[in-house]
């Protein structure tokens, strides 16, 4: 095993890479942020841009009050 570059030991032994929503990736015994098709790294969470209210069209864009996230734009929830 090599913990620089193995997803289950990243880094260190036992060091397993978060795959929840991305494919976990491991470089230079750090776990990086490859995000699955359709979804966009926002910091160190995959999300989808074009759905998710709190990074609606672009990462950290916050649809406020009554808004929803629809094809990456804040609208009024109706």
């Amino acid at each position: 095993m090599d913990t620089r570059t193995d997803v289950e030991h990243c880094g260190a032994c036992g060091l397993r890479c978060d795959a929840s929503g991305r494919t976990p990736a491991c470089s230079a015994g750090k776990c990086m942020v490859r995000c699955d098709s359709g979804l966009s790294a926002c910091g160190t969470r995959c999300v989808n841009l074009l759905t998710d209210p709190e990074h609606c069209g672009t990462c950290d864009n916050v649809c406020l009050l009554n808004l929803v996230c629809v094809g990456g734009s804040c609208v009024v929830d109706l």
